[in-house]
């Protein structure tokens, strides 16, 4: 979880989404679909207020599920979804129409090209190798031990 370390530094309250029966007290649920079923998330219902700005943070967004289910439940609450933050998108499974025009902010989308994956990086370029780079690796590591 990241989300506490990033509340923290930009001064705001965190207010966690869970698998059901991880959370105590009274809670809300949302159930939403994945590509392979339905999920549910859960929320305290005394964790915002009526007119509170919310930033939603998650690790990825691929379907947009898990991202719809806590608007609904920040919405449902009287919350405000000013925006989303991911670390990591998936473009090409289009999570994010699903969420209802909300701005989502991503970290990272992996991109291929030439049969090698890259991943762009708002600060820079993230070079994820290839396969044959793995193995030429060892190739030359076995050769400097010889």
């Amino acid at each position: 979880m990241f989300g506490p370390s990033i509340a923290l530094a930009i001064g705001a309250k965190f207010v966690p989404f869970r698998k059901p029966r991880k959370l105590p007290g009274k809670v809300i649920c949302e159930e939403y679909e994945l590509e392979y079923g339905t999920d549910c998330l859960e929320m305290q219902v005394d964790a915002v207020q009526q007119g509170d700005r919310a930033l939603i943070v998650d690790d990825l967004v691929a379907t947009g599920g898990t991202l719809s289910a806590a608007i609904r439940l920040l919405e449902c609450m009287g919350a405000q979804v000013v925006e989303c933050g991911c670390v990591v998108g998936l473009p090409e499974v289009k999570g994010q129409c699903r969420l209802n025009g909300k701005p989502v902010y991503i970290l990272v989308e992996p991109r291929e090209i030439d049969n090698c994956h890259r991943a762009d990086i708002s600060s820079g370029i993230l070079n994820v190798p290839c396969s044959g780079w793995l193995a030429e690796r060892g190739k030359q590591q076995h050769e400097m031990k010889a």
